[in-house]
């Protein structure tokens, strides 16, 4: 989040890698205590062989 006034930017590879690997983590600690839920979720090969998920998830914070 940005004060108020702040012009919001992108961040850095580096920080999103790092943010969106700490988002997962999360989610993934509430699939498994039964706090998440998917909504749909598909998942593929490219042509290249890169791997590729979509989901639509959702998931109540951890209370401890």
């Amino acid at each position: 989040m940005t004060a108020s006034g702040d012009t919001w930017s992108w961040p850095d590879a580096t920080t999103a890698a790092r943010d969106l690997a700490a988002h997962l983590e999360d989610a993934a600690r509430a699939l498994r205590d039964g706090r998440a839920e998917v909504r749909r979720s598909a998942t593929g090969t490219a042509s290249d062989g890169h791997r590729q998920l979509e989901v639509d998830l959702t998931w109540r914070e951890d209370a401890s």
